[in-house]
This record gives C-alpha cells, structure tokens and sequence, in this order.
C-alpha cells in the first residue's frame, strides 16, 4: 500500500456492532484504492456487541497513546463521523492537522459556511470519493512531498513568528 489513512471515528456511546460495520466497510474500500487503513476499532478489539462503549481513564489512556502513535504513522487523517460531535476525533484532527502537518479529509455535506473550507484539506461527500481524492493527491511520497513543502511555505513563517511572539508576551 502507498499509502496509510488513520480512520478517525466518534466511539464513545456507540455500539461495539455498528463501529465494526462501518470499520468493515471502510477498510474493504480503503484497501480497492490501495490504502491502508489504521483503524483504531481495529486496533482496540471492539467486541460486537449491542452495548454502547465507554472505557474507563487507564484504558482511555492506552488508546490515546497508542491511536497518537498511529497519527503519527499516517499518511493523512480521514474523519468518518464528523457531524458526531466526538472531543477524541476533535483532538486527533488537532493533533494531525496542526502538530504534524498531515491532510485532514472530512466526510460530510456542510450546512452553508464552515471553517472546515479553511482548515480541512478535503472535504467529499462520501468515502469513495475521498479514497479517490487521497490517491491522487497523497498516494505517493512525491506528492505527499510535494504537498508538505507548499504547506511549510504556505504556513511555517507565521505559525514560527506567533509561537515567538507568545515568549514575549
């Protein structure tokens, strides 16, 4: 695979049966565009039960080591659920978006205006789309290159002269 897409997802609340529907069908159309899916449903063991999770702080703690570390090995972050307002998916776009410079793709229709068209760096409406886009744009290291470069330049010279400034403030 060229490429490797964290699947960030809203969980808490949500049956372990219906996360790992959608993980199925998410991976199975990741991998016919060649991406590889880190999926923390996965990687979390999600039982499928009809009981809505909720995990406890020192489990809470595991999983956000181990979903940072998994951000970290990505390629770019895709938000599978970002009309659930989900304070872990909220942190991980954060995470990705503004600490490690990775493309962030939502999966939504918005309502009118939305700081996603500033801040996001893909917005479809549907995951095929989204997996077509993420190979065109990011399904090399080339263009993954490419993309980053035009990010730093575009970004690096103010996000250093604010974090400066805030030293003399």
């Amino acid at each position: 695979m060229s490429v490797r897409a964290y699947t960030a997802t809203s969980m808490t609340g949500r049956t372990g049966a219906d996360l790992l529907a959608q993980s199925i069908i998410v991976r199975s159309v990741l991998r016919r565009h060649g991406i590889e899916a880190l999926d923390p449903v996965m990687a979390e063991g999600v039982a499928p039960s009809d009981v809505p999770l909720a995990s406890g702080i020192d489990e809470l703690a595991d999983h956000w080591a181990r979903d940072k570390r998994m951000i970290r090995d990505s390629h770019v972050l895709i938000d599978l659920t970002p009309l659930a307002k989900s304070e872990g998916v909220a942190h991980e776009i954060g995470l990705a978006r503004y600490c490690y410079w990775i493309p962030v793709v939502r999966i939504y229709t918005p309502r009118g205006a939305s700081v996603a068209h500033f801040e996001d760096d893909l917005i479809v409406p549907d995951l095929e789309t989204a997996a077509r886009e993420i190979v065109a744009r990011w399904g090399t290291w080339p263009k993954r290159f490419a993309w980053r470069a035009r990010m730093y330049a575009r970004c690096a010279p103010k996000h250093y002269m604010h974090k400066l400034r805030r030293w003399f403030q």
